[in-house]
């Protein structure tokens, strides 16, 4: 049987029409998915993460110091007995606390690795302290239902500052 040349051969391939639109298919897929993923957003989770667990460790350790002294860390050596205590004082627990063994020797780099900016409230009777920070990420601004205090006595988070709300160990 006869066939025109033009037949005989077979078409292998894409077209460049089909190749552009397939490419720009996935773009769109792609440019969604990373609207979505909010990588900015992830690594400020990320870090919230961090800064918990060493509020939640500054907590734990400020606790066992009490327990076993019978004082606060801010009353033993030289800090002055504060409510809302200043960076030095703070800085000063760490070391009676790391003096104690309550706290590891890596603990103030770690703060410093970070940048957790800690604010710490006592109550020298109980030995009682609340550690906060402010976190970075929309989604822990804007929990509600966490330990959050804009004041850091309150229990109660209502947005009033510029920071918004303070995540709390207690």
């Amino acid at each position: 049987m006869f066939m025109p040349k033009h037949m005989n051969h077979s078409t292998r391939g894409f077209t460049l029409i089909e190749l552009l639109i397939v490419i720009g298919i996935i773009g769109i897929l792609a440019v969604g998915l990373l609207a979505a993923v909010d990588p900015l957003e992830q690594l400020k989770k990320g870090n919230d993460t961090n800064k918990k667990r060493i509020a939640v460790e500054f907590q734990q350790a400020s606790s066992r110091f009490f327990a076993v002294r019978g004082q606060p860390a801010w009353l033993a050596g030289t800090v002055p007995a504060a409510a809302n205590m200043t960076n030095a004082a703070v800085t000063a627990m760490i070391t009676n606390m790391q003096t104690a063994g309550e706290l590891k020797s890596s603990f103030q780099s770690a703060i410093t690795t970070v940048g957790v900016l800690l604010f710490v409230n006592g109550t020298a009777a109980t030995g009682d302290v609340t550690v906060c920070f402010a976190p970075e990420s929309k989604a822990e601004r804007t929990n509600y239902t966490a330990l959050y205090s804009d004041n850091v006595g309150s229990s109660v988070c209502t947005i009033t500052t510029g920071i918004g709300c303070f995540w709390c160990a207690r």
